[in-house]
C-alpha cells in the first residue's frame, strides 16, 4: 500500500494531464458526435418543417438527327433501381446522299401532248408556202418520173458549219437533199444557195446522243431537260429558215429512245406539216413508229456512206445503196459533206442512170410510203 502510494505521488501529475484530455475529449464527442445537436443528418433525414431537397435532374438522352424523325424523346430516366430492361434504340432512318450539282435530275414524267396546237404560236396555215398543201408537199421538189425503176434519195446532212464544203455539195449534181444545221450560221442564205441548186432542203435537227463526250450541239434537245424547255429549243430551230420539208436528227441515240420526247417533236411536225426522215443513230429508235402515231409523213434511212470514214469503205457503201434500191425498190441514204465523201459521190451520181436507178429527192420515197399506207 505504502508502495502504491509512492506511486501515485511520484506520478501524480502525468495521470491528471491523462485524465483531463479523457475527460474533455468525451464532451466533445457527446456535443459533435453523430447524435449530437452539431451533427449532419444522413440524406434521408429530412428536418421537422423543411420542405425535401430536390435531387439533381438528369438530362434527357441525345438523339441524333438520324434518330429524331422516328423516335419520340423519352423522360429522364429513374434515379431508383429497376429490373426492367431500358427499351431499343429506333432502327435509325436511312440518310441518302445528294446527288452531285453537276448530274441534273430528270423531271418528272408528263402526259403525252393532246393533239392540239400549242400556245403562242401562229397556226400552220400561215406560215410562207403553205396554201392549200402542207410545207412537206408545197415544198417538195418535183420528183423525175421512175418508169418503175429503183429510186435512191441520198441526204446531205451537218450542213452549213463548213461553208466550203457546204457550197460543194450544192454544185452536185441532184436532186440531193441537203439537211442544214439548225445551228449554222448565215443558214437562211446558204440554204437558198442550196435551193437554186436545184436541191431539195431539210432541217438537220440535234438531239441528244448516248454517251457523255458526244456533243450535239448548241439548243440540242435533251431528255433531262423539261417539256417547255425542249419546246423552246425546237421552236427555235424550226423558225431559223424557211422552206423546207422536214427534219432528220443530228445524234439523237438517247433522244430518239424515248417515246415521250419523242412524241413531243413529232407532235410539233404535225401541227406544222412537215416530214421526218428517221436517221437511225441508234437502234432503240422509235422515231418512225411515233410518227406513225401522230400521223407524220416519215421514213427511215436505209445506210450511212460514211461512217468510216475511208475512201474505199465509202464506195462500199454506195454498192450497197444500189443493192438495196435494187431488192426493195427504193434506198435512202445518208453522208456528210467531207472530202472523201464528196470525192467519191461526183462520179457515182452521174453514173446512177446507166445502172438503172433513178435520183429523186427523199419526198418522193416519202410521199410514195403514203400513198402505199
Amino acid at each position: 500500500m505504502v508502495a502504491g502510494l509512492q506511486i501515485v505521488l511520484r506520478h501524480g501529475p502525468t495521470i491528471l494531464a491523462a485524465l483531463s484530455v479523457f475527460v474533455i475529449g468525451a464532451s466533445l464527442g457527446l456535443i459533435f458526435g453523430p447524435s449530437g445537436f452539431g451533427a449532419r443528418a444522413p440524406d434521408n433525414v429530412v428536418a421537422k418543417g423543411e420542405a425535401p431537397a430536390k435531387r439533381a435532374s438528369v438530362p434527357a438522352p441525345y438523339w441524333p438527327p438520324a434518330y429524331r424523325a422516328a423516335a419520340k424523346p423519352q423522360p429522364a430516366p429513374s434515379l431508383e433501381p429497376t429490373a426492367a430492361e431500358p427499351a431499343p434504340l429506333p432502327a435509325p432512318t436511312l440518310l441518302v446522299a445528294a446527288a452531285p450539282s453537276s448530274v441534273r435530275a430528270l423531271p418528272a414524267p408528263r402526259p403525252a401532248l393532246p393533239r392540239t396546237t400549242p400556245v403562242n404560236l401562229p397556226p400552220a396555215s400561215a406560215m410562207p408556202g403553205y396554201g392549200e398543201r402542207p410545207p412537206w408537199l408545197a415544198y417538195a421538189l418535183p420528183a423525175p418520173a421512175n418508169h418503175g425503176r429503183p429510186v435512191v434519195a441520198i441526204v446531205l446532212d451537218d450542213l452549213g458549219l463548213d461553208r466550203r464544203r457546204s457550197q460543194r455539195s450544192a454544185e452536185l449534181p441532184g436532186p440531193l437533199t441537203l439537211s442544214y444545221m439548225s445551228y449554222a450560221p448565215d443558214l437562211r442564205e446558204q440554204a437558198e444557195h442550196g435551193r437554186r441548186r436545184g436541191h431539195e432542203l431539210m432541217l438537220h435537227l440535234p438531239m441528244e446522243p448516248e454517251g457523255p463526250f458526244n456533243y450535239p450541239g448548241p439548243n440540242a434537245l435533251m431528255t433531262g431537260l423539261s417539256a417547255e424547255e425542249n419546246l423552246r429549243r425546237l421552236y427555235w430551230s424550226l423558225d431559223r429558215f424557211e422552206g423546207f420539208v422536214g427534219v432528220n436528227n443530228h445524234m439523237g441515240s438517247r433522244f430518239t429512245a424515248s417515246r415521250k420526247a419523242m412524241t413531243l417533236v413529232l407532235a410539233e411536225l404535225n401541227r406544222r406539216g412537215l416530214l421526218f426522215v428517221d436517221s437511225r443513230t441508234g437502234g432503240r429508235s422509235v422515231g418512225t413508229a411515233v410518227a406513225r402515231d401522230w400521223n407524220v409523213p416519215h421514213a427511215g434511212r436505209d445506210l450511212f456512206l460514211d461512217d468510216v470514214d475511208r475512201p474505199e469503205i465509202i464506195r462500199q457503201r454506195l454498192s450497197d445503196v444500189e443493192a438495196t434500191a435494187y431488192r426493195q425498190g427504193h434506198a435512202i441514204a445518208i453522208g456528210h459533206p467531207r472530202e472523201h465523201t464528196l470525192d467519191a459521190l461526183e462520179p457515182w451520181l452521174r453514173g446512177l442512170a446507166a445502172k438503172g436507178l433513178v435520183l429523186v429527192p427523199v419526198s418522193a420515197i416519202v410521199r410514195a410510203r403514203v400513198a402505199g399506207e
